[in-house]
């Protein structure tokens, strides 16, 4: 029985000090992460450091990017190597970790590349795609039996214009050449007043020549920061199989009467560019293309929009959206939530919401009705205060 005493005792004694061990483990933990989410991050750092290296992975992840926050990315790169070599790493922490890598270019893209192969973490919210949505279609008054699309507000000053594309006024293709042929209606981009009480739009008036041409013209996107203009065109060269080729032009608002549109250079010859759609607050301008590189057909694209109407490098949305078929018409809102649409497989184009999660991942929902009908849904619009928008 004095045994048995003695090892009961034992175990209760060791219980003990494992249980404070423990809750003293806790607490240091609470308290890094209350001084990482303070943005206290060098005393964050000093709590981190009195842990082992058994640390749990989100104290670790906060761990490292609390270095990054104060500019030291190779301990960050460092703190967080045993979380991304381990299988429990996630797309997130590929992405953080390749950030942290300053002196290995082909180190941090292979990183990257793992983030792309790896499937996101479903939402927290998963929207239903059946369910039926609170606002209601009205047909515009402008709709005729031709096609009109690309609906866009343009909110200038004291005016309120809707730009959109329709079928061609006989006025301008009278230069068209006699050689050149269509077997689909050709579009210019025609702009008038909406009234947003009302839902009406008055009669339509085409652009002047500095935008419309004897070509495709439309649809088209305004930057309200630099009143720049951008618009798809026929460029007048040609690609495969006598196809015209699709480019992106721009030009200041202002000056639509006395200027003519100038190509941007994100243009690549014998590929089409075209959709344009301004992300005013994180300076971009998204696109879709058919140009190489790509998860085939026609992906969606962004580029950064730089001082002096330059531009940065193409960037490619990446396989959450993109896919070997067609997605186009991007439209973003509020920087993170890009509609867009994509072909299905019964070969109607579908309107899709991606949800920016990191870098080039998004978490992608069909839009609910009434917005996806039986047939084509393309051209999706909102604007600022979410009252209303066009499609």
């Amino acid at each position: 029985m004095m045994k048995k005493g003695f090892l009961f005792s034992g175990l209760f004694v060791f219980c003990q000090m494992f249980g404070q061990s423990n809750l003293q483990l806790n607490r240091t933990i609470e308290w890094a992460n209350y001084y990482f989410i303070n943005e206290n991050y060098k005393t964050a750092i000093s709590k981190y450091l009195s842990l082992d290296d058994n640390i749990p992975h989100d104290a670790r992840r906060n761990f490292a990017k609390s270095y990054a926050r104060i500019g030291n990315l190779k301990k960050a790169e460092k703190i967080l190597r045993p979380l991304v070599d381990s299988n429990d790493a996630v797309v997130l922490d590929y992405y953080h970790f390749a950030s942290y890598i300053t002196e290995n270019e082909s180190l941090k893209n292979e990183y990257r590349q793992k983030a792309l192969r790896l499937p996101i973490a479903d939402m927290i919210i998963n929207p239903s795609t059946d369910r039926e949505s609170s606002y209601n279609l009205v047909n515009l008054n402008i709709n005729t039996t031709e096609s009109e699309f690309g609906a866009y507000l343009l909110e200038n000053k004291d005016k309120t214009e809707l730009i959109y594309t329709k079928k061609q006024s006989k006025k301008y293709n009278q230069g068209l050449k006699k050689r050149i042929k269509s077997d689909s209606d050709i579009y210019n981009l025609y702009h008038a007043k909406f009234n947003s009480k009302e839902l009406k739009v008055d009669e339509g008036t085409p652009y002047p020549k500095g935008i419309n041409s004897v070509f495709q013209d439309g649809p088209a996107s305004w930057d309200e920061l630099n009143n720049q203009f951008y618009f798809t065109r026929s460029s007048g060269n040609y690609k495969k199989e006598d196809l015209i080729q699709l480019d992106l032009y721009s030009m200041n608002y202002s000056k639509i009467d006395e200027k003519i549109a100038s190509p941007l250079s994100i243009n690549l010859n014998g590929y089409s560019t075209l959709h344009p759609a301004v992300s005013p607050k994180n300076r971009r301008l998204y696109f879709s293309s058919d140009r190489p590189g790509g998860y085939g057909g026609m992906d969606l694209y962004y580029v950064a929009i730089l001082p002096n109407n330059s531009f940065g490098v193409p960037v490619n949305l990446g396989p959450d959206i993109n896919t070997p078929a067609d997605e186009v018409f991007p439209f973003v809102y509020d920087e993170k939530f890009l509609f867009y649409s994509a072909k299905s497989n019964a070969g109607t184009m579908n309107l899709k919401l991606a949800i920016n999660s990191i870098d080039t991942r998004w978490h992608v929902r069909n839009l609910p009705n009434p917005f996806n009908g039986a047939n084509d849904n393309f051209s999706f619009y909102l604007n600022n205060g979410l009252d209303y928008g066009f499609l």
